[in-house]
């Protein structure tokens, strides 16, 4: 067995180096949560860092033999270490995981060893330079130039695969897309191993390989929008259709012209009203892209259910049924660029970033934000709410507490300060410059001002509902989970309620009847089925009990 796995030869300080590499590797990511288990992250992250590891190897070592077999030893300790992690960590999708390995690090693999083979005979000396340079340019420079150019959060990238962008929606699954954007990665390989190996080759197999990898990878790039692997401002405007004569507000053709005005008298409310309560003098010119469904919207920006404004495009991403609900929040975004940094028209603090946007928001008819933040910190006292003013803090806390919390802290600095001294705070949150006091002395004035807010009894229930959920981090399988909830809303849509009920109580017991959403789903679906006399209503309230 070692003979056959070429252990006896992997003697080299480099072999070791990467294997013990890719070891650590695996063992740091298995006691960090949600990247423990095989799945997209675990994958995202293996993916863009192990090809260079092998590739500097390959550069350090001549001998075919070992680099195949160290290559191997090295490619199969990830899942390898992820299985024994199984015994820890609840896995529900490890085969899934398994083909998310082969798509991200098999194929960054490939594509970087191919890459180092035509390194490898260019006439240099410094060539483990030149692959790192290359390496790092590859890795960031398409991702970051799409990020500041097209309405994308997601990227495919030829080294790591699919990234599906730094605000994700939970269900990520191995789409069509990226198999397919996987073929133009292995047809590019193809190309460089061919053109590595050409002499080698019969001059017609050469020319014919080239032709057809080289084709093959061409048709693929210029296919890439319609297929989905990337997206544009112009694909977004050829299917959908401008609300008025200015072409700047987008909705569906499907609407009639009695919905596109209302669409437009309310975007042409909210506009004013918010520039007078934010005291602007002027707005921006504004693309506001509504789309009919959530599917739609993911095929061009890659966001499902989370809605989303790119400030420094002047663009806003809402689906349709969330007008009413968000519209309001991402003007705010755009409305704020004016006085963000210079590159992106955003705040280096994420608490203010989103916390002007919820405070400025139409107010619920239900609770108010001081009401649910005083709620929320009786019942977590020890919560540091300093920390939502980073991007770590704000990011791995429920978005309900962040937001909530956040919200109400910047909707009291208005009120007790103004709108002009927050607009000189929010690009780079230096507090003490504009209010004299440091964040630590403005945050224990707000909390001051919650000690005064009394919170109805009837709050609690509330509570429970949307403070005590767990975040991604936190769930177990939480992919398999918004998947399965995903498919539990589109039985509802289709009206089979038994389907429905079945999906979301399997969500149930995986997460031992602690999941919201699954809880709501599955009681309406069974409601449905109620008022079809499937069942009893009394069945039904004694499970919502």
């Amino acid at each position: 067995m070692t003979k056959m796995l070429g252990l006896s030869k992997v003697t080299h300080r480099g072999a070791w180096l990467v294997l013990g590499f890719a070891m650590l590797l695996s063992i740091a990511l298995a006691n960090v949560p949600l990247f423990n288990v095989l799945g997209y992250e675990f994958c995202l992250v293996q993916a863009a860092l192990l090809p260079l590891a092998l590739g500097l190897f390959w550069l350090s070592e001549s001998k075919t033999q070992r680099r195949l077999s160290v290559t191997a030893l090295t490619l199969i300790i990830p899942p390898v270490v992820m299985a024994i992690n199984m015994l820890f960590v609840r896995n529900c999708a490890y085969l899934e995981g398994l083909g998310f390995y082969a798509l991200a690090v098999g194929g960054g693999v490939l594509f970087t060893l191919s890459l180092v083979l035509l390194i490898e005979v260019m006439p240099l000396r410094q060539k483990k330079s030149l692959l790192v340079v290359l390496y790092v340019m590859l890795l960031l420079v398409p991702p970051l130039y799409r990020f500041y150019t097209t309405p994308q959060v997601y990227f495919f990238n030829h080294i790591f695969g699919f990234f599906s962008g730094s605000i994700y929606d939970d269900a990520i699954e191995i789409e069509p897309r990226y198999v397919l954007f996987r073929v133009e990665t292995l047809a590019i390989s193809a190309a460089m191993l061919t053109w590595r190996f050409y002499k080698k080759l019969s001059p017609w197999l050469a020319r014919l390989m080239l032709l057809l990898s080289l084709s093959t990878a061409v048709f693929f790039w210029l296919q890439s929008e319609s297929l989905g692997i990337c997206s544009s401002r112009q694909a977004i405007m050829a299917t959908l259709v401008p609300l008025d004569s200015s072409k700047m507000w987008y909705a569906s053709a499907s609407l009639s012209e009695k919905e596109r005005e209302h669409l437009w008298q309310r975007i042409s409310r909210e506009i004013c009203d918010l520039r007078g309560l934010m005291e602007l003098d002027t707005v921006p010119p504004i693309y506001i892209f509504i789309y009919p469904n959530r599917e739609s919207k993911k095929h061009f920006t890659g966001l499902d259910k989370t809605e989303m404004a790119r400030v420094w495009m002047n663009e806003i991403h809402i689906t349709q049924q969330n007008v009413d609900a968000v519209l309001r929040h991402e003007l705010v975004h755009l409305f704020m660029k004016p006085y963000g940094d210079r590159w992106l028209g955003l705040s280096q603090s994420v608490g203010l970033l989103e916390g002007i946007a919820v405070a400025l928001e139409t107010p619920s008819f239900e609770w108010t934000l001081d009401e649910l933040s005083t709620n929320f910190l009786e019942n977590k006292p020890e919560f540091d709410v300093k920390s939502l003013f980073n991007p770590i803090g704000f990011w791995t806390e429920l978005s309900s507490t962040s937001y909530t919390l956040a919200g109400s802290f910047v909707k009291f600095l208005l009120k007790t300060y103004g709108m002009a001294a927050f607009k000189q705070v929010y690009a780079d949150a230096d507090f003490t410059r504009v209010y004299g006091k440091s964040l630590d002395e403005l945050l224990s004035e707000w909390l001051e001002h919650l000690s005064k807010v009394m919170v109805p009894p009837q709050i609690a229930p509330y509570y429970q509902q949307v403070f005590e959920r767990k975040t991604i981090f936190q769930t177990e399988c939480p992919h398999v989970v918004a998947r399965l909830l995903k498919k539990a809303a589109k039985a509802y849509e289709h009206e089979d309620y038994e389907q429905a009920s079945v999906i979301a109580k399997r969500v149930l017991d995986m997460s031992h009847g602690t999941n919201a959403e699954a809880a709501h789903r599955y009681l309406r679906a069974r409601l449905a089925l109620a008022h079809l006399g499937k069942v009893t209503f009394e069945e039904v309230f004694e499970e919502a009990q």
